[in-house]
């Protein structure tokens, strides 16, 4: 339990081992010095908030460094020294101590950690872009600690809190959040992801809630396996393919953004239950909430979205359930926040030497009947308590057959693409080819220059075309399916673009070439094959791949030519991009 201090006892006017009045109590503990008169309060040593603050400044170097996260160190700046500064003022206005920021520091390298500002780049290190957006968003998040408050304790995680607001109310266009995938599988990554497993032990073990992260885990896993196995598709910006089955499972579920949420953002000491069952069923409530949520999206935003406020749902119930116990279930409210052990401590006794005083356990009640003889029959060890096991068992399969079927019907509007079957081919064309679809890497032509406008008798525009991701029409009356090919390169960066995918994009390619050719009557042309390839390459962070699509066709006059398009994925569309578009070097 953290030492609580009252500013009179700082300043030497009274005994430190004194009882507190609830108005004068202060969050900290640590050792008090005097700086100009005032009492200033720094964290000891063995403060989990120093260890977290030390893991998460090492993944802010890490993502300036080697893993290329799109945040300025300008964006990273204001988000601290806005948290810092209103903790600073806030406390000494109220308490007229000067209290080291700890928690505040915290909230704004949580926010930084996560907060994007959609212009900012991983070159763009000194850019000043979207400082208001990180500055207020802080500030939300730390004002919220006094603002939304029950029994002299915030209500919300601060960070999750802000972050959540300012994701609906903003939109995707305005903030995003880091991206699930944190670059290709190299020392790097291995690095981030070995910092953050030890870090949560070592923050879990000084605060004693590492059990809340598993449970946590283990309960957002097991909903997003059944999401998963439902058929449940999102679509990224970083990846080629929507991610469905287990690559949306893992991507989601074990991604280094999800274990950060999980190690220092769920397990907020101050936000979660006192008792250990309590504390339990609140990982599981946060992890269902989050999977119940991220059920019917389909787009990484929405997804993440539903995750943090997975954690923002559980919190309000949480304080409901605080308050109804307050006032009307005490036994519900000793469940959710058992009474501490009594402590006898001197101002100068040693932490290690504190005595304490448990609270003796009630004595067990025998339950049963008393005959006429006054005996005792149906003890709570017999008939009694096996029923009421069988009771207990059956209510928790229940449940989860319920919370299973919640699940499978909220993820029903996200459920994968149906692709319709190739028409037959007409004379002189050819139905796909699947078993070629894996096959060698073909020499392609280079794709257009930034500067080269559309060429006459090509069958695309520069023009953008966006169609939905779930439906997708059958080849165009009078077309025949071209042949199509996928690089090696494209397969070995994204193991899970399979021959389904590239069908589906590649007709989704040619129907909107297709609509866009009779819209400006153009001339007809045979589409004769389209080699899926790799433009760019990732190279971590949220540098996203450049994946381009070769379209060879040929026109009545039997020219011979090769176009490059490309398909960006944004929310739940597509968007096709024609030759003329500058392309991003």
């Amino acid at each position: 339990a953290r030492l609580r201090l009252k500013a009179g006892c700082l300043r030497g006017s009274a005994d430190l081992g004194q009882r507190c009045q609830a108005g004068d109590v202060i969050e900290g503990s640590g050792v008090a010095h005097h700086w100009f008169g005032y009492p200033v309060l720094l964290p000891r040593a063995g403060d989990p908030r120093l260890a977290q603050s030390v893991v998460l400044l090492a993944l802010q170097a890490l993502g300036q460094t080697v893993l290329h996260f799109p945040l300025s160190i300008p964006q990273l700046a204001t988000s601290l020294l806005t948290c810092a500064v209103l903790e600073v003022v806030i406390t000494f206005a109220r308490r007229r101590v000067l209290m080291w920021p700890a928690s505040a520091l915290l909230t704004g390298n949580g926010v930084a950690l996560l907060l994007r500002h959609p212009a900012t780049t991983a070159q763009d290190r000194w850019s000043t872009a979207g400082l208001g957006l990180f500055a207020g968003v802080a500030a939300f998040s730390l004002l919220s600690k006094y603002l939304l408050r029950h029994q002299r304790r915030h209500l919300f995680n601060p960070s999750n809190i802000g972050l959540v607001a300012a994701l609906l109310v903003l939109g995707s266009s305005r903030a995003d959040v880091q991206w699930l995938y944190w670059g290709p599988a190299r020392p790097a990554l291995v690095g981030a992801v070995a910092l953050i497993v030890v870090g949560a032990m070592v923050v879990g073990r000084r605060a004693g809630v590492g059990q809340i992260a598993l449970a946590f885990l283990a309960s957002l896993a097991a909903g997003l396996g059944v999401l998963a196995g439902s058929g449940h598709c999102i679509v990224a910006v970083w990846s080629p393919v929507p991610l469905c089955d287990s690559d949306f499972w893992w991507r989601v579920a074990f991604s280094p953004e999800t274990l950060v949420f999980a190690a220092f953002m769920v397990t907020d000491p101050r936000t979660v239950p006192g008792g250990r069952q309590a504390r339990l069923a609140f990982a599981a409530v946060a992890a269902l909430a989050a999977v119940l949520l991220a059920a019917p999206q389909r787009s990484e935003f929405a997804t993440k979205v539903a995750l943090l406020g997975g954690l923002t749902v559980a919190s309000a119930a949480l304080g409901a359930s605080r308050a109804l116990a307050h006032r009307r279930h005490p036994e519900l409210a000793c469940w959710l926040d058992p009474p501490l052990r009594a402590v006898d401590r001197s101002a100068t006794e040693p932490r290690s030497t504190a005595r304490t005083h448990p609270v003796p356990a009630p004595a067990p009640v025998e339950t049963g009947t008393v005959t006429e003889t006054g005996t005792v029959t149906g003890t709570g060890t017999g008939a009694g308590a096996g029923a009421g096991a069988w009771r207990t068992v059956t209510l928790a399969v229940i449940v989860a057959v319920s919370i299973t079927a919640a699940i499978v019907v909220a993820g029903i509007p996200a459920r994968r693409y149906s692709l319709p079957p190739p028409t037959a081919a007409s004379a002189g064309g050819a139905t796909p080819n699947r078993e070629s679809l894996a096959g060698p890497s073909l020499s392609v032509p280079p794709r257009s220059s930034p500067d080269s406008p559309s060429a006459p008798d090509s069958p695309g525009s520069a023009a953008a075309a966006t169609l939905p991701t779930a439906t997708l029409p059958a080849w165009p009356a009078g077309i025949d399916p071209p042949s199509l090919r996928i690089d090696p390169a494209v397969s070995a960066w994204a193991p899970w673009f399979r021959p389904e995918d590239a069908e589906f994009r590649s007709r989704a390619l040619v129907v909107a070439l297709e609509e866009e050719r009779r819209r400006r009557a153009g001339p007809s042309v045979r589409y004769l094959e389209i080699v899926v390839s790799m433009v760019r390459e990732p190279r971590s962070g949220q540098n996203a791949p450049e994946v381009g699509y070769a379209v060879r066709t040929i026109t009545p006059a039997g020219t011979d030519r090769t176009d490059w398009y490309r398909m960006t994925s944004h929310e739940d569309t597509y968007t096709i991009a024609g030759p003329g578009e500058p392309w991003t070097d």
